[in-house]
Formats: C-alpha cells, structure tokens, sequence
C-alpha cells in the first residue's frame, strides 16, 4: 500500500472514532440530562395550567384571541403527554441486565429530544407575539381582548333592574316569606343570603322585596351596589355623608349582588361594625353562610333563604304571559301542547331559559298574529333548545347582560368541571361513577396523607355548592346522582368547541379532529373514517349503540386511552325497550395497556377474557349489569385495582310459561334454571359473580361487590373457604358485598371481616334456606366505621355488633326470620336514619315509641302478613319524611300517626290489601296537600314459596327495578293468557264437577 494511502486510512479511522467518542459522549449527555429536563418540563407544564386558568377566570369573546388559547392548550397536552411517556417507559425497564439498562438509556435520550423540542416551539411562539417570558404571555394577548369577570365574584347586576316589574311569576310566596324574614323583629341588623342557581331570578326576587310597600315603610335607605370593594366603600360613604352622626341609627339596607366568596366581608369589616345595615346577599354559593367570617355572628342575625325553579305551572304561566294568545292556540292544537310542554321540560323551570326561549320564537317570527306556531318545528327545536337560545344571544341576565360560565372561583376544579360535558343533557350523572372517573382521568391528585377519594369528593361537593350539579341524595344523605341544569351544561360544551380538545359527537355523521382527547358519543356510532389519527385520544364514552367494526377501528388507533366506557344512561322507555347492547368483549381493548377505567355496565357481554391481565395500569373495573357468570383467573394479575364493581344483570332471566307450574306460582325462572333458587321466599335476590379464591392478591381493593361464595359444580369446598379467608388481606376495603352465603361459612367470614378496619358498607346474602348466625362474635371494635349494612336471608338473632353501634345510618334486613320483635332495640341505633324491614319478624301489633328512632328519615315495611296495626306515640318519629308499606295483608285500616307525622313529605304503598286502599282514599286529598302519595301495583302474584328469579317481579322501592323494566311485553302478554285460559280451564272443570253430581 502506497504510504501516502496508508496514512490517510489511518487519519480517516481516528477521525471516524473521534467522532463515534463524540456522538457516545452527546448521547450519554442526552440521557444525563433527562432529569433536569424533566424538572424543566413539569415546572413549563405548570406555567401553561396558570395560565390557562388566567384565561378561564376571563371572559374571553375576541375571536382572534382563541387560536392563541387553544395553541396554548397544546403546549400543555405535549408536556403532559412527554412526562406520561417517560414515567410508563421507565416502569418498563427497572432490570439491571444489559438490555435493560439500554432501554433505560434510550428512554431518557428520547425524553430529552421531546423537551427541548417543546420548549423551542414554545419560543418560537412567544417570539412571534414579541414576548420574552412566559408569565408575560397571557398580559401581552389580552390587552385589548378580554373582558374581565369581577374580580370578588359581584356584579352581575344594575340598579336598572330594581326599578322593573315584569317576567316575575311564581315569586309571590317566596316574596312575602323574605319580606316576613327581613322585617321581623330581632335585637340585630339581619344578613339574609338568597341562594339558587345562575338564572332562577334571585336579584329579580330581591327587587321585588324592596319594592314591597311594607319594607319600604321599614327601612329609611336602600343602597344597591354591585359588590366591587370601590363600589361599596362609594356607598358607605355616601350613607354617612347624608345620616351623620346618626347613621347608626338609620334604618337601611344594603345589597350585595351575586357574591362569590367571603372575601367582601372581611373587606368590609370596619363598615358593617360601625354602621351595620340589614344586608340582602345574592350568591350562587349555598355555602356562603357557613363560610362567613365569625364577626358577622357576632353582629348580624344570619339566615339562609334558597330560591328554587319555577313550578309546572308557574313555568306555563310565564310562557303563556310572553307568547301571546300561546294558550288559546295551545287549547286548540293538542300537538303544539305537546311542543310547548316539551320545550319547558328542557328549561325546567329556570326563569332565564324560558324568556330566551321566548325570544328565540319572537325573534324567528315563529309565533305572531299572523302565523300559526309550527308544533313540527317546536318539537325539533327542543331537542337542540339549549344550542340554538347560545348561538343566538337570547340568554341574557336582569341587567341584559349576556350569561356565561365563570370560573373565577371554581378554578381549581376547572377540569372536573369542564368533565361534565362528556354527559347526555337531560340526564341523571351518577356521583360514584362521576368520581371515580375523574380520579381516572388525573384530575384528582394526591396530597399528602389525604386519600384521593376524599379529595375527590370534596370536589364534589364544591360544584354542589355553587349549584352546578342539583343533586339527589338518599334518605341517609349520601349524594346518590346529580344533574346539570340543560343550559348550563350546554355552556360548558359549547367553551370546550373553543378548543377541540373535546368533541361532543350527537351526529353520527360529523367528522372527529385528529386532536381529539375527550371523545362523548351522544348518538349512535358511526363509521370511522381510516385515515384519521387518535393517538392524543385519552377518554372515550359511549352513551348510545355502538358499531363493532367502527369500534375496531377506533381501538386499532388509540396509544394512550385512559377510560374506556360503555355505560348507557337510558331513559325511561329505553329501559322499557332497551336498544342493542354491546355482546362480545371487544378483544381490540386489551391494546390500551394504559387503561386506568374500564366500564362495561349494562351490555350484554357475557365472558371477560383471561387477557385482561394486560391492562396492568387498571384502577376500576365496572361490569354491573352485565351477562358475566364468573371473572377468569387473569383479574388477579391487576395488582393497582381499587374497584371491582361485578353483578348479573336482570335480562340473564326470562319469563317460563311452562303449563306445568302451578297457577299462582311466579313465572318467572332462569333460563339455566338453578334448583337453589327455586327455594325459599319470592323475595329478589341480587345475582352475584364467581370470582378467583386469591382474591387476596389484589390488596389495594376498596370497593369489591357482588361476588358470589356459590361453589363451582364438582370443585371442593377449599376454594370456598379459601376465598373467605383471602378477604382479610384486603385491608383497603370500604365496600363489600357477598352473596350465596352458607350457614357454614359464618365463623369464617367474621373472621376475616373482623380485619376490615375501613369497612363502611356491608352487604351479605345467604343461599335459600340457609342460616347465616354473625352474632357469635362481637366485631364492634373492629368495624368502627361501618354506616351502611344489608343483611338478606335467615339470622335467627341480631348480631350485637349492629344493636350496639353509634355510627350505623342504614340498616336493610329481609327475610331475617328472627324468633323476637327487634323494632324496640333497633330504636337504640341513634345515628339509623334509613331502616327497612321486609319479612323480619312475625308481629301483629307494632308500636314505635317516644325518644326511639329520633333520626329515621326513612322506614320501608314489606311482607308483614300478620300486621294488623301501626302505632305511633306522640312525639315519636319526628324526623321520619319517607313511609313505604307494601304487602302487609292483614293491615286493613290506615294508622292515624300518617295525617300527624309533621315531616312526612312521601307515602308509597304497593300490593296492599283492598281494603287499606279504600280507607285511605277517605284521606287522599288532604293527604296530598302535604306530601306525595304514590301506589305502586304489584305486577306477579304475591304468593310466598314460590320459585323466583333474581331482581324479578315487582318494583323495589329501594332500587331494583320493576317487572315491565326487565320482562319484554310480549311475555308478559303471554302470562296474561296463559293465567286466564288456565282460569277458564279451571271453571269449566268445576262446572262438569257439578253436572256429574247433580240429581237425574
């Protein structure tokens, strides 16, 4: 080789490893710097939340400003996506092997690139608007863009709106109740907070007071300012400059227009020491009151006053008022009664929502004298009411201002509240549900020793409070559902399309953004367009049918999906007639490894695969409802699931009409018919689903429920036993429910439940026939949070650890069977405010006693066959507000105690003897000037032994469903038939019985 060559060969070698040694260098750089960057990143991630809040605690109405918005919105998603990636790679690769060390290497090099890749988009954004650091961002773009919201939370309102008179209806009680409030005789000045919802009318409602001639006649002055510190100390100051020396003296008052916070009357302190005023408060926080600095208790009587939604007929009166001769049209056209009536179950009762709604038709020209109102078109226009009274401008406040959705103090939950909109309009929200999906999504974080479901909860109620959500709670008071009011749930859908982060899908035929992350279906699914790309998508819901092959597709092209969920929230006919159910496991699901929410309530899936060991990240798992029989081996392999949510679905039966079964008897049966369940009561039994004995292993449980203890045909009884033993491990458990419980499974159970110090809801149902004695040990100790305990099948004797308890709210015993009346030592339960009984006790006399039961809101009375009599002393059951009596058979006269109960606010009887129901329409009327009664009909025979079916029957009035929800018309029109042929068959045989031993 020519020297010169062999030279230049070896100058090119070293130059070749020099470089390679640089390039190793930069690259072992790269991964050095992965958790600076990482610092780096979460601390920019923070900057783009504050100021998105920054944006959200604006009103922001320029067009041009939104791009901005939604760019910053995707700086943030990117940064969130990047610290996701690098923490779910790094779980991946914790070995000290070779390869693993090279994943570790390639994950922090990877991250690195990603953040700096951010961070220089990011200043290229910023430089392009002239700014040089972050926080400066959001001053520079909304200079001239946004319309600050006032910045204590006042102000919604002008004294223009004290000088009106009209749009008021229905407000003539509530009027002279805060007049009466408000000029009552008291030793102090009074502060009176009128709360309600954004829209009810609460400064329309506070106009009204102080045009009233009597308060005039009280009060000497009326100040009314909008509420902004400037403002009030204008105000004050103009009250002293006027009265003097005397202005403590001076009668007047002062009101405070839609406060949001406390802070206005810390601000004001010397003022309302030095001349306090009667104060009238507006606020949509319920809370406002409890809230308050401790002075005001010092100096002001304080009294809470809620506003509520118009009536029905209120609601009529003030459309009709608006539209005229609406009414006269209404009587002649049964169809535009309907539309109208339509249109205000959408507005339900919100003042704000029905005179927008009569704009929006005056504006349209759909009703005038000249026209006809077009019930078609009235119709179609409600189902999109809420979109069209927001597109348009009509919904505007007292002053004419138009409405919107301050966030300024609801800040800090902003993203659970913008959650909402994944949820149909119009439809109940389940709390539970609600919570634990935002715990799912990362909206609920840890802090400190708080557990997240406590924080989550608090959340909750901060929406409750400033009435965002209008909920239902159980008689115990535990939030049970809530719902959104239809236009401000559209509010919140409608400042989410600002960004499209979040599609509402209510066509089946729109097209979904590749951006896409919180993905609703509000209608049914469509198909899925195959060049589209969801790789950002996180959350996914489907409220209607879905299309298995779009569903396919969709699956095939999420990476990062977090909550899957398929639960439907039906209306009342669709539970009669319940649309196509998702059948089979989409097997496409088992690809989300990231999966942290997975529902399937109420489809028809009948096997979970053993694959769902995948789905390691798995947090809650819900298959409520469904056709599940047992849950596969792989489940236990999801080591960070908290809740298991399991039970059989009612639609597993159908109704038998075998011509064999006894006429009387219940038709309805399993269709794999089970010769356990044919024994013992009618009464509905809740289906339970076999699990795996090593339960055990998943110790992070908290809610685990309904499994079933039912041994598996041919196995032993150690898999039985094995299961009760492994629940003591499950420490974290708040909520558990058995059933199919045998009298030999008793020690052990309480063995193991007796290490379940969390436990605060206990549900156990024995087999048929079997006895299940959980008095032979005290676990009072054990069990000291325990407040909600169901108890189904025969106990003998009440354990001492419920009759002993000082927390227990609920309490539900059915065919217990016990040998004594145990009503006068459930009265000693001081803190039980719900109680139902059903088949307990044989008694034919029942007596509630003074200083007994001093809580009970609620009291449910089933299958007591021998009771002849209620008594009630006076004075006793003073908070009781809800009476169930249902097949007492030999209670034939009403108690007297029902017409003196001064809280009771609802009766409902279902299948009570004839002659109950004759004496008590002697009462009705003046029964139903004070509280609701209700009769339920029992749709099966009553007849006790009788094969049952699980859920089937009649309606439980504690929640399970009725018949005509669970068993299709035509088979009950089989029923129908085949009961009166046999009838039929019945009488003509007695009649030849009686021609064969009549004389010649």
């Amino acid at each position: 080789m020519d020297p010169f060559s062999y030279i230049s060969a070896v100058r090119d070698v070293v130059e070749l490893i020099a470089l390679a040694w640089r390039k190793v260098q930069e690259e072992l750089k790269l991964a050095k710097d992965a958790e600076r960057e990482l610092r780096k990143l979460m601390e920019f991630n923070g900057i783009m939340g504050r100021l998105l809040n920054e944006a959200y605690s604006k009103e922001v109405t320029d067009e041009q400003l939104k791009p901005y918005i939604k760019r910053i919105w995707e700086f943030f998603f990117d940064s969130e996506d990047a610290i996701e990636d690098l923490r779910r790679r790094e779980s991946k690769c914790k070995g000290k092997d070779p390869a693993s060390s090279l994943r570790r290497h390639y994950n922090k090099r990877t991250f690195t690139v990603e953040s700096r890749d951010i961070k220089q988009m990011w200043q290229d954004f910023t430089a392009d608007l002239g700014i040089t650091t972050p926080t400066e961002t959001f001053n520079g773009l909304t200079v001239s863009h946004a319309q600050p919201s006032s910045s204590a939370g006042h102000g919604s309102s002008s004294d223009a709106i004290f000088d009106k008179t009209d749009d008021l209806v229905g407000i003539e009680g509530p009027m002279n109740e805060l007049v009466q409030c408000l000029t009552g005789e008291s030793p102090m000045p009074k502060m009176i907070f009128v709360h309600g919802v954004q829209g009810v009318g609460k400064t329309s409602l506070v106009a009204a007071v102080l045009r009233n001639e009597n308060v005039k006649s009280h009060f000497e002055y009326c100040v009314n300012r909008q509420g902004r510190k400037i403002q009030l100390e204008e105000a004050f100051g103009h009250m002293k400059k006027n009265v003097g020396s005397t202005a403590n003296k001076i009668s007047w008052v002062l009101v405070l227009d839609d406060v949001g916070r406390a802070d206005v009357f810390r601000s004001l302190r010397s003022h309302l020491i030095e001349n306090p005023p009667s104060v009238l408060v507006t606020t949509r926080v319920r809370s406002l009151k409890s809230s308050s600095p401790d002075y005001l208790e010092a100096q002001y009587d304080l009294h809470n006053f809620e506003h509520v939604v118009l009536s029905e007929n209120d609601s009529h009166s003030l459309l009709y008022r608006k539209m005229k001769d609406l009414q006269l049209e209404c009587d002649r056209s049964p169809n535009l009664k309907d539309a109208s009536d339509c249109i205000l179950r959408r507005c339900r009762g919100l003042p704000i929502a029905i005179l927008a709604t009569c704009r929006l038709l005056q504006s349209n020209n759909q009703f005038n004298v000249a026209a006809t109102p077009n019930a078609v078109q009235w119709t179609d226009w409600s189902g999109r009411l809420e979109e069209k009274l927001l597109s348009r401008g009509h919904v505007v406040d007292a002053s004419g201002r138009k409405i919107t959705l301050r966030l300024n103090h609801l800040i800090n939950v902003r993203d659970c509240l913008f959650y909402l909109s994944i949820f149909p309009l119009d439809r109940p929200i389940r709390c539970s549900t609600l919570t634990r999906l935002w715990m799912a999504e990362g909206f609920i974080e840890q802090e400190g020793s708080q557990p997240v479901q406590e924080k989550a909860m608090e959340t909750l109620e901060k929406l409750l409070e400033h009435n965002v959500i209008r909920e239902k709670r159980t008689s115990y008071g535990r939030v049970k559902t809530g719902r959104v009011h239809n236009l401000l749930h559209q509010i919140i859908i409608s400042k989410l399309k600002d960004e499209a982060f979040t599609m509402i899908v209510a066509d089946p035929k729109e097209r979904l953004p590749e951006n896409v992350r919180y993905l609703s279906f509000h209608s049914p699914m469509g198909e899925i367009d195959n060049g589209t790309s969801f790789e950002h998508l996180r959350s996914l819901h489907f409220f209607k049918e879905v299309h298995p092959p779009s569903l396919k597709n969709l699956l095939e092209k999420v990476e990062r999906l977090k909550v899957l969920d398929f639960q439907r929230y039906l209306t009342e006919e669709e539970k009669e007639y319940p649309p196509p159910s998702l059948n089979t496991f989409p097997r496409k699901i088992l690809r989300s490894k990231y999966l942290t929410y997975l529902s399937l309530r109420g489809t028809d899936i009948k096997i979970i695969p053993n694959e769902i060991e995948d789905l390691a990240y798995l947090e809650s798992l819900d298959l409520k409802g469904t056709l599940v029989d047992e849950l596969p081996k792989g489940i236990l392999k999801l080591k960070v699931l908290c809740h298991l949510l399991v039970s059989k679905s009612n639609r597993s039966w159908r109704v038998d009409t075998d011509p064999t079964l006894a006429i009387g008897s219940n038709r309805s049966r399993p269709v794999d018919t089970d010769p356990t369940l044919a024994i013992g009561s009618n009464r509905s039994l809740e289906v339970g689903v076999k699990a795996p004995s090593k339960l055990g292993d998943l110790t992070l449980l908290q809610k685990l429920c309904m499994i079933e203890l039912k041994a598996v045909e041919g196995g032993s009884q150690h898999e039985r036993e094995q299961l009760l033993e492994e629940l003591e491990k499950l420490t974290n458990l708040q909520r558990l429910g058995l059933s199919m419980l045998k009298s030999t499974d008793t020690e052990r159970l309480c063995s193991s439940i007796e290490k379940l110090t969390n436990l605060v809801a206990l549900r156990l149902i024995a087999a048929p026939e079997a006895k299940i004695d959980l008095s032979k040990k005290d676990m009072r100790q054990a069990l000291k949070r325990l407040q909600r305990v169901h108890l189904t099948g025969c106990l003998g004797t009440l354990p001492e650890w419920i009759l002993r308890s000082d927390i227990l709210v609920k309490l539900v015993l059915k065919r217990s069977q016990l040998t004594i009346d145990a009503l006068q030592q459930l009265g000693e339960l001081l803190s039980l405010e719900h109680l139902e009984l059903e088949q307990v006790f044989d008694v034919t006399d029942m007596k509630f006693e003074v200083e007994k039961f001093q809580k009970l809101r609620f009291l449910g009375l089933d299958g007591f066959d021998k009771l002849e009599s209620i008594r009630v002393d006076p004075g006793a059951l003073p908070a009781l507000e809800r009476l169930f009596l249902a097949q007492c058979n030999s209670l034939k006269t009403v108690p007297p105690f029902i017409t003196h109960l001064t809280k009771l606010k609802c009766l409902e009887l279902c299948g009570m003897p004839e002659e109950f129901s004759m004496a008590i329409k002697v009462f009705i009327e003046e029964l139903r000037k004070h509280m609701k009664v209700k009769f339920k009909k029992m749709e099966r025979s009553s007849s006790r032994g009788s094969p049952t079916a699980p859920n089937a029957g009649r309606r439980d009035p504690f929640g399970a469903s009725s018949m005509h929800e669970i068993v299709p018309l035509k088979a009950q029109l089989r029923i129908v038939i085949f009961v009166a042929v046999a009838l039929a068959t019945a009488i003509l045989d007695g009649q030849d019985d009686c021609l064969s031993t009549s004389p010649a």
